[in-house]
């Protein structure tokens, strides 16, 4: 299980568009964008579904809205090993986690992330997670 945590892989590096594995991936030709710890890209084979389309989607989406970032903090990994349940942490550059769901809004969840942030200006050294799963409700700690 050691070995599933640590395993690094680029962004859409060996799996194409359908969630779809293209073959190993690849580390050391290019710069990693996050850490993904996701047990299921290992034991993927060529041709197999490594993601279901809502986390792909997520995940494209993430990066995207990673530019425009507004508090910033920067992503650093990104955990999909409870992607079937639809949460996702985000461990962030400032060693706390936003936990996430690839079935709500990514943009949303930012933006609440950021509303949350403004909020606790004093407190933000302390956080351990803020939780924008429900997109009308912020949790943090």
């Amino acid at each position: 299980m050691e070995q599933l945590r640590d395993a690094l892989l680029a962004l859409k590096r060996g799996v194409d568009d359908e969630g779809i594995a293209l073959g190993p991936a690849v580390l050391g030709e290019q710069q990693l964008l996050w850490i993904i710890t996701a047990p299921a890209i290992l034991s993927a084979t060529t041709g197999s579904a490594v993601f279901p389309r809502s986390t792909l989607s997520f995940l494209n989406a993430l990066e995207a809205s990673s530019a425009h970032i507004r508090q910033g903090y920067r992503i650093q990994e990104v955990d999909l090993t409870r992607m079937l349940l639809h949460d996702i942490a985000v461990k962030t550059s400032e060693q706390w986690f936003i936990l996430m769901s690839d079935a709500l809004d990514t943009d949303l969840q930012l933006l609440n992330v950021d509303r949350a942030l403004a909020e606790m200006k004093d407190e933000r050294k302390v956080i351990q997670y803020i939780d924008v799963r429900i997109l009308t409700k912020i949790f943090y700690k």
